[in-house]
C-alpha cells in the first residue's frame, strides 16, 4: 500500500516556453518524469509550473536545463549569464499533498509563490 504523494513547484526560467512539456530523461540510471506547464512570460523569461512524478535529486533543475530553459539563479545547471540574473534560485515548492489515510485525513499544504520581481531585482535584466 503506497501513498500517493504529489509535489508541485513554480520556477522562473530563461527563455519562452511555448507549450506544455514532458521531460522523462533518467537521472543516475533511474526513471525521472517532470511535467512542465507555462503560466506566463515576458520577453526573456517564462513562469512555469512543474509537477513531479518521481523525486530525483535536482530533477526539476536538470530537466528544465536539459529542455533549454534553465532556472534563473541556478548556479549548477544554468550558464553563468542566467545564474547572475537572480539573487537566489527561482524555484519554489507551491504545493505538497499526500493521499495517505492519516488519522486526521489527507494532507494538502500550499505555499504562496514569492514576488519574483523582488527576487530578480527590478534593475536586473538578461
Amino acid at each position: 500500500n503506497t501513498d500517493a504523494v504529489r509535489k508541485q513547484y513554480v520556477a522562473l526560467v530563461f527563455g519562452h516556453v511555448p507549450n506544455p512539456l514532458r521531460v522523462e530523461t533518467p537521472i543516475q540510471g533511474k526513471s525521472a518524469a517532470t511535467w512542465i506547464d507555462p503560466i506566463g512570460y515576458d520577453e526573456d523569461r517564462t513562469l512555469v509550473r512543474c509537477h513531479l512524478h518521481t523525486g530525483r535529486h535536482h530533477q526539476i533543475r536538470r530537466h528544465l536545463a536539459e529542455a533549454g530553459f534553465p532556472i534563473l539563479g541556478d548556479d549548477r545547471y544554468a550558464p553563468s549569464s542566467v545564474q547572475r540574473v537572480a539573487m537566489r534560485l527561482c524555484l519554489h515548492k507551491e504545493r505538497f499533498s499526500v493521499d495517505q489515510r492519516l488519522s486526521f485525513g489527507p494532507l494538502d499544504i500550499t505555499c504562496k509563490s514569492p514576488d519574483w520581481q523582488t527576487v530578480i531585482g527590478k534593475e536586473r535584466s538578461l
